[in-house]
C-alpha cells in the first residue's frame, strides 16, 4: 500500500493542526482527502439539538474525508484535532486518480468503508438497545 500512499503524498500539501483545530466541519462541500500521518484526531456530528455525538477516533496512516469524496455529498461529521497532527492534504481529482490507476488500492478503502459502515451499525446497535443510564454510563467510560 506504500507505494499508493507514496502517489497521495506527492500531489498533497501538509497541514499541521494543534488540539481543538477543526479538520473539516459537518455540511462543508469540500472535496478534499486527508491522510493523518501523525497525532489524533475525533470524528463528531452535531445533532439538532446542538449535542456533540463521538463518532469515531483516528490514528496515524487513517484516511478521512473519502465519503464526501466518493458521493459528492457535504460532510457528514466534524473532525476535530485532539492531539498535535499532521494531515496531508489532497484533492478528490487527485485521490480518484489513485484508485482508477491501482485496483489493489480501491479496495482497500472498499474495506476501510465497509469497516466503517460495520463499526457504525455495531454502535447503532449498541445505544439503541441500552437503558438511558445504560448508555450515559458507557459514553463516560469511553470519555
Amino acid at each position: 500500500m506504500s507505494g499508493q500512499f507514496d502517489e497521495i503524498a506527492q500531489a498533497s500539501r501538509r497541514v499541521e493542526l494543534n488540539p481543538g483545530d477543526y479538520l473539516v466541519s459537518q455540511g462543508d462541500t469540500s472535496q478534499t482527502v486527508f491522510l493523518l500521518v501523525e497525532g489524533a484526531l475525533k470524528a463528531v456530528r452535531y445533532s439538532q439539538n446542538g449535542h456533540e455525538i463521538w463518532l469515531s477516533s483516528f490514528t496515524p496512516y487513517t484516511l478521512i474525508g473519502e465519503m464526501s469524496g466518493l458521493t459528492g455529498a457535504s460532510r457528514s461529521s466534524t473532525v476535530m484535532c485532539i492531539r498535535p497532527s499532521v494531515v496531508l492534504a489532497v484533492e478528490f481529482l487527485d485521490f480518484e486518480q489513485a484508485i482508477l490507476a491501482n485496483p489493489v488500492f480501491a479496495l482497500k478503502v472498499s474495506r476501510l468503508l465497509a469497516e466503517r459502515v460495520r463499526n457504525t451499525s455495531i454502535q447503532l446497535e449498541e445505544l439503541a438497545t441500552l437503558q438511558t443510564s445504560a448508555r450515559l454510563h458507557s459514553e463516560l467510560f469511553r470519555l
